[in-house]
């Protein structure tokens, strides 16, 4: 969560239901808003209001919407009022994560609209440009479909980078890719862009990793600009092409530098560490709905699930215990369109994957490129956190991530099975000794001498409900390793009809008494001394008490009375 002061009057790309500086309730309220610079009447606007941050937020969408109206383009705006006072304004971009002043992002808007309106430089003009000895790359992706003349069609993203890595040009086009629209995208990019210290000139050949693309004329049209063509990998241009996807127009970088707090050596470590983990690809061979329990050394038990399973976002999901995970399995709504304010429901999440150097903030950039260049797929592995208000550095030291980055090809390469079924492992790193369980349970703190646990679920005044006032309490006692599905496999013997439908500890789900019985559940020991649990029986949510019993206890009952 972004920690500097916030401004008077937050712009926002996405509705958010907290503040992202603060992550207290937005409150809606009503203001007089004055647009200076454009001719927009003030008016009375819904906005949002954060106490916590003691500022303002309303959407860009609507801004942009008037000004299209006014028949002028938003980058005029040059201030704003609110009831009559001048207040300072910024831009919050989800995504990302990132705030910028509104006047630096006006000028963005700005510059855009001037590359967007001067003219493409005829081959003629780019063979006049200096001779750059460089390749630079081009990379295709297929973003989005738009109607044209009454049909569906593709809209492709074209990004051109520069023998460097750095982008020098960028184009949205629906439709075919014909030969012209692609020699447009190379002869725009030999432009000047003085803001990035980019100076006019064209290259020596350009890079496609598609030899389709080359075909078709492409390669005269070039040869008439004396620009080469030629076909081969792409990283660089494939590596941006993926952030600015990623990240939406204007392709904005991470202003929260991740990487602040973590040593060159630590960095250095952890890149050596990723090599190895990404060129093994241990995702192939374990499943995305099993997790690990891993342990360094004699610290605590961690839980971590290996991603990229569906061919996006390798890398991996840590969590700081058992019911973190279960919270996040079972209490995260889809992700699907919603953001980062999905994490409302669950808490921060906590990962390491691949990040384009274009996507980082620019000192973390720097640093990362001057240890060596991308691990792999043109990114660098980098470790966040993220909550509503964006991204955020790790919690975790970075030792964690590099002994299991570097364990897991280990212990993936001595099993056969295309797709593993069970790892217990004790692996030595440069980091320290790591402990691997697979797949994880919950229960690998436990020593089996704790107390027995109770669960003693209140009736409730319903039918909709299998535990009504007239039968009494009902009540489960087992061993403290009991999880969940065997609790409820109890319940169902004593009950007259039903069964745990859903677990709450604190409002938030962490079981649904529909899931597979080696799915992610929590134990009777993780409930105990919880502060509030509720079990849903029938259509009713019960109240129940958790607490540790003396006695032993070998297997778990329930009994309703």
């Amino acid at each position: 969560m972004e920690t500097a002061p916030p401004p008077g009057l937050v712009w926002i790309d996405v509705a958010v239901d907290r503040c992202p500086f603060t992550g207290d309730r937005i409150q809606i309220v009503e203001a007089e808003l004055e647009v200076t610079g454009i001719d927009i009447p003030p008016d009375v606007w819904e906005l949002g209001w954060s106490e916590g941050a003691q500022c303002h937020f309303a959407l860009l969408e609507d801004l942009f919407g008037l000004s299209d109206e006014a028949g002028a383009p938003p980058y005029g705006a040059r201030g704003f009022r609110l009831d009559g006072d001048d207040v300072s304004a910024a831009v919050h971009l989800t995504g990302p994560g990132a705030t910028v002043p509104w006047p630096v992002f006006s000028e963005r808007l700005e510059e855009v609209a001037r590359r967007s309106e001067r003219p493409t430089p005829t081959p003629t003009e780019v063979r006049r440009l200096p001779k750059l000895d460089e390749t630079w790359e081009l990379s295709v992706r297929e973003t989005d479909v738009a109607e044209v003349d009454g049909r569906f069609v593709p809209i492709y993203l074209v990004v051109v980078t520069d023998a460097g890595g750095e982008v020098r040009g960028t184009a949205l086009h629906p439709g075919a890719l014909a030969p012209p629209v692609l020699a447009d995208a190379v002869f725009e990019a030999t432009h000047a862009r003085p803001e990035a210290g980019l100076t006019a000139g064209r290259p020596a050949r350009i890079r496609f990793a598609d030899a389709d693309l080359g075909r078709g004329g492409l390669k005269a049209l070039l040869k008439k600009a004396h620009v080469g063509l030629e076909t081969g990998p792409t990283p660089d241009a494939d590596a941006a092409s993926e952030a600015l996807f990623m990240m939406g127009p204007g392709g904005n970088r991470l202003d929260v530098a991740l990487l602040t707090e973590t040593s060159d050596d630590d960095l250095s470590a952890l890149l050596d560490a990723a090599r190895g983990f990404y060129e093994s690809a241990p995702w192939s061979r374990l499943r995305g709905d099993r997790y690990l329990a891993l342990r360094l050394d004699d610290g605590p038990w961690l839980y971590a699930n290996v991603m990229g399973q569906a061919g996006e976002q390798p890398g991996l999901a840590l969590f700081s215990d058992w019911l973190a995970l279960c919270r996040f399995v079972y209490a995260a709504p889809p992700l699907e369109g919603q953001g980062l304010e999905a994490l409302d429901e669950v808490g921060p999440a906590e990962g390491l994957t691949l990040y384009p150097a274009a996507m980082l903030a620019e000192a973390d950039a720097e640093r990362l490129r001057a240890l060596g260049p991308p691990v792999w797929d043109g990114g660098y592995p980098v470790a966040a956190r993220f909550t509503p208000g964006g991204a955020a550095p790790s919690g975790w030291p970075p030792e964690i991530y590099a002994a299991l980055l570097r364990a897991l090809p280990e212990v993936v390469a001595k099993r056969r099975a295309a797709t593993i079924t069970s790892i217990k492992a004790g692996i030595d790193t440069p980091e320290g000794r790591l402990t691997l369980r697979y797949p994880a349970n919950g229960t690998e703190a436990l020593s089996g001498q704790e107390p027995a646990v109770e669960i003693v679920v209140e009736p409730a005044a319903s039918r909709m409900t299998p535990l009504d006032e007239g039968q009494g309490a009902l009540r489960i006692v087992g061993p403290a390793a009991t999880r969940l599905p065997q609790a409820d496999a109890a319940a169902r013997k004593a009950l007259r009809w039903g069964h745990f439908r859903a677990v709450e500890l604190d409002g938030r789900v962490l079981w649904y008494g529909d899931a597979y019985a080696d799915d992610p559940a929590p134990s009777l020991d993780d409930l105990a001394g919880a502060r509030s649990v509720r079990v849903q029986l029938g259509a009713e949510m019960h109240e129940a008490r958790v607490r540790r019993v003396e006695g032993g206890v070998e297997e778990v009952r329930a009994e309703v009375g």
